[in-house]
């Protein structure tokens, strides 16, 4: 018998089935039904030893609601931290649960109306995505603009919310550093060396769709944080290891933390 902590997942959908296509699903189907299945999700989360998730992203902010049911002991689930419906631009990645704004006065009053409505986490779309909408969408394209990202952030962190971004394509991936979102979500196009030009960010990486992206042996080869240090050089790389056990010959002990993405020279 094994005693493990409680889990934490960073990327979850209660509201959605679990099929092929989740977004048609949820244009089929009564928002009480939605309601019904998050509500059977949670629990079942709970029973596989998750104590926390993060959910970004439900129609008519259910996953809000579903959080303060649970806080108050109405239905069991773990603890959630809800983002509602995502912030995007008007015809952006998202349509059926996102808050179209356009310029940054809009975007700033989106996410005062998230913050005010209970999310415990702003939710943005600098990107297009791999569905949503049949046609007009490219993963690659970059769509809230600067101004309207860095306007959700400052405004989220001012309250004392964490903005989290779905950013797929490069130029999305940059306006979020530079914008200073806290988690980037997905990365599809961040690459192996951090571009000089950049900006340095302590946002974490979590591609919670990238499983079939990559080998078992890539993915755990990768670090989900952008690095914040000097040019990469074995001795740097020797002084800057982060400190953990090591793990013995005999197979005991914990394993060591995890390498940094290296910089560009």
């Amino acid at each position: 018998m094994y005693l493990l902590p409680g889990l934490i997942d960073l990327h979850v959908h209660l509201v959605w089935d679990g099929s092929p296509d989740p977004v048609e699903q949820l244009r089929k189907e009564s928002t009480e039904r939605t309601l019904l299945r998050a509500v059977r999700h949670a629990r079942e989360t709970l029973e596989a030893g998750i104590t926390t998730v993060r959910d970004l992203g439900s129609i008519d902010d259910l996953a809000v609601d579903l959080s303060r049911a649970v806080e108050r002991g109405d239905v069991v689930g773990p603890r959630i931290v809800p983002s509602g419906r995502t912030i995007i631009m008007t015809g952006g990645h998202d349509p059926f649960w996102g808050i179209m704004v356009d310029g940054p006065q809009e975007a700033l009053k989106a996410a005062r109306h998230q913050i005010y409505r209970g999310a415990g986490v702003i939710k943005v779309s600098a990107t297009g995505g791999v569905y949503g909408r049949t046609e007009g969408e490219s993963a690659t394209h970059t769509e809230l603009n600067p101004d309207e990202i860095c306007a959700v952030t400052r405004e989220a962190h001012k309250l004392g919310v964490p903005v989290a971004a779905h950013a797929i394509g490069r130029e999305g991936i940059r306006n979020c550093v530079k914008a200073g979102v806290d988690t980037i979500e997905h990365g599809k196009q961040l690459t192996q060396i951090w571009p000089p030009n950049w900006p340095r960010t302590e946002a974490p990486w979590f591609p919670p769709s990238s499983s079939t992206d990559r080998s078992p042996r890539d993915r755990r080869s990768r670090s989900t944080r952008v690095p914040k240090r000097k040019p990469y050089s074995p001795s740097t790389r020797e002084r800057s290891r982060p400190p953990g056990r090591r793990t013995s010959r005999s197979g005991q002990g914990q394993t060591q933390a995890p390498r940094s993405l290296p910089t560009a020279p």
